[in-house]
């Protein structure tokens, strides 16, 4: 069942649903890195109770030393929907609040609370009984073996296309498996978890989650032997059905990879068969982009306007390792044609594939304001089957010299790694530029940024 679908038993209606919980008590939930995901009533701003994940428990201690270094917590954003299950010590299906949160760089695992009725959350005995699962490296396999990482992602709470004896769809938490996994390949990973799977306190892999490894780990890195991840995960409804058909994501080492969930067999998301490398970001000369940038953004994607398929946009950067906050290799922004046919945008050749849009800094500030000006370059879509010929998209480098000059790059390093937003006809972001390693030295933060998503260019219309 889901929202405007009549499931088999008419008692059980979304509408109904939603219509008994319109007025019920309004809540803002924010995890903190004192430990704890708090839950604050939202028109008074009272703290109604809060939640500590177990697998931070131990380390709460650390919040009483003297000498306390900050740490990392609850450091992560979590996703809220309803979804039609099982609950706990029931018997049938019904409508019910869920959310789930993962650590971010607090701990390696995610956590779920029903959250349907925030007043059950009113003593110990009842908030606990709300306390859905936990899911940690330790259910992947064990603590120091796992493809699960820091767990960047905020979770993706959908209904997929797998099904229940009756018919009925199964609801889905993904997520991508975060950074700096154990595993001994440290590959790249999705996860899937059947949401009233983990209430039973067990995880068993192929029936309760699914894991797609994507097979780019450690052997793949610069180096040899730094483990691969993915972040934040898109997921797209291709049919119109309510259910999510196909997810993209991009790794550290700039995979964008698309996975088909069309089966209704589970175990067919993990086949090979399934995944495809549609794009690997690479920097560097015209015909010869060979430097590898990472992908840690949740990519945004939007219907081709004259050709089947889809253009997914994406930007590369990493901003979360000690380096990161000093790196000046060049990141780019990518809008990438995926025909549904599995041809690899090969970046080597970007200069006869992909169509560079330019920003253009500015002499003369507008409003007191530093702008840059943006190219309307045309992108005449084609694939008639050779790599010689292809345009399966555009790309922005950010590599713009100083305003008045032809040369050098006046802010080498500048990322778009914030959330990248879609309104109207535009796709608006915001980049964030290094700052010198003396932190008293002043300098720009960033730039926001808006362009046409389908042609990377400015379009026709004023944004700004």
């Amino acid at each position: 069942a889901y929202p405007g679908e009549f499931p088999s038993n008419v008692t059980d209606l979304y509408t109904t649903f939603k219509s008994d919980n319109a007025s019920r008590q309004g809540v803002v939930y924010i995890g903190a890195n004192d430990g704890m995901l708090h839950a604050f009533e939202a028109a008074t701003g009272e703290e109604l109770f809060a939640y500590v994940p177990s697998l931070v428990f131990n380390n709460l201690s650390e919040l009483t030393k003297p000498d306390y270094s900050h740490r990392f917590y609850v450091d992560s954003t979590p996703s809220i929907n309803d979804i039609f299950m099982v609950k706990d010590g029931d018997s049938s299906k019904s409508w019910n609040s869920v959310l789930v949160g993962g650590l971010g760089h607090g701990g390696k695992g995610y956590y779920a609370l029903n959250i349907t009725d925030p007043s059950d959350f009113n003593t110990e005995t009842n908030a606990a009984a709300n306390v859905m699962w936990e899911f940690s490296e330790a259910d992947d396999g064990s603590i120091g073996n796992s493809d699960l990482g820091y767990t960047y992602s905020e979770p993706l709470l959908v209904m997929s296309n797998a099904e229940y004896a009756d018919g009925e769809k199964k609801w889905v938490a993904i997520f991508g498996n975060g950074y700096n996994n154990t595993s001994s390949d440290g590959d790249a990973a999705i996860y899937i978890l059947f949401i009233e799977a983990g209430q039973d306190g067990v995880w068993t892999a192929g029936s309760d989650y699914i894991k797609i490894s994507t097979g780019y780990g450690k052997a793949e890195s610069s180096d040899g032997t730094t483990p691969n991840g993915i972040g934040a995960v898109r997921g797209i409804d291709i049919d119109g059905d309510g259910t999510v058909d196909r997810l993209y994501a991009g790794d550290l080492q700039g995979n964008l990879y698309r996975i088909d969930l069309t089966s209704t067999n589970a175990s067919d998301w993990d086949d090979a068969s399934s995944r495809n490398i549609i794009f690997k970001a690479r920097y560097g000369s015209p015909g010869a982009r060979t430097t590898v940038q990472p992908i840690t953004t949740r990519p945004i994607v939007v219907n081709h306007p004259t050709e089947p398929g889809y253009i997914v946009i994406t930007a590369t950067g990493s901003w979360m390792t000690s380096d990161d906050a000093t790196s000046t290799d060049i990141q780019s922004i990518y809008g990438i044609w995926d025909n549904n046919t599995g041809y690899e945008v090969t970046m080597p050749s970007a200069d006869k594939q992909l169509v560079g849009q330019v920003f253009t800094n500015q002499l003369v500030k507008e409003h007191g304001f530093t702008v840059r000006s943006l190219s309307n370059n045309a992108v005449n879509w084609k694939d008639n089957g050779s790599s010689n010929s292809l345009v399966m998209g555009w790309y922005i480098d950010f590599d713009m010299p100083p305003a008045g000059s032809n040369s050098g790059v006046e802010y080498p390093g500048e990322r778009a790694v914030r959330n990248l937003q879609l309104r109207g006809d535009f796709l608006f972001v915001n980049s964030v530029i290094p700052k010198s390693s003396n932190p008293c030295n002043f300098g720009a933060g960033g730039f926001e940024l808006a362009f046409n998503p389908v042609t990377g260019g400015s379009g026709s219309k004023i944004i700004f």
